[in-house]
């Protein structure tokens, strides 16, 4: 990454001065951090760009596929109609899944959020195939797939567990509301 010009961070020439005084010292100690962490970060994206290069495409547009993915990257992403969340999953043949929501992604399975390693059955419409290029030209072209309608994939027994289990959640929270409630006022 020797003469690397496309950094993030870039030092006012002012500021390189022959010797640090205590004006500019707060500016030169940062510029040191900084620096290093948009490298790291750097060399982060194309460790990822290098791990994604050999993706292919998953599926055929507009139809629905079952993919068992682990979730690697996650974003918020805002604008003027509010905040998308992009989810990036792995397929176990290491082919890019990207997914564009409105809503933060329940993972049924932990019972909470999804989060980064997460390994989910996905039941998705293919939107459509794409090269993502990122912000250098020298970056090799990725392939990934987007989806969309993404939903967790559970077989007819899971559905059944989990509406049952739905049931009981609810029928302990009506008990725990009725005894609550005072004497004169419980039915």
């Amino acid at each position: 990454m020797e003469n690397d010009t496309k950094t993030v961070y870039k030092v006012p020439e002012r500021n390189l001065a022959a010797t640090i005084t205590s004006k500019n010292f707060g500016i030169a100690c940062s510029a040191i951090a900084t620096y290093s962490r948009e490298m790291e970060k750097e060399i982060n994206r194309r460790k990822r760009f290098e791990e994604d290069k050999n993706s292919q495409y998953v599926g055929e547009i507009k139809t629905h596929v079952k993919v068992t993915a682990t979730l690697v990257h996650t974003t918020e992403l805002e604008s003027q109609y509010g905040v998308t969340h992009l989810y990036k999953f792995k397929d176990e043949n290491s082919n890019v899944l990207v997914w564009f929501a409105s809503n933060i992604y329940w993972n049924p399975i932990t019972g909470q959020d999804i989060v980064l390693g997460d390994v989910v059955v996905l039941d998705a419409t293919v939107k459509g195939h794409e090269e993502y290029k990122g912000r250098d030209s020298d970056s090799p072209a990725i392939k990934q797939t987007i989806i969309t309608r993404c939903k967790a994939w559970q077989s007819p027994e899971e559905k059944k567990a989990a509406a049952k289990a739905r049931k009981i959640a609810n029928d302990a929270r009506k008990a725990a509301y009725v005894a609550s409630l005072p004497q004169e006022v419980q039915f």
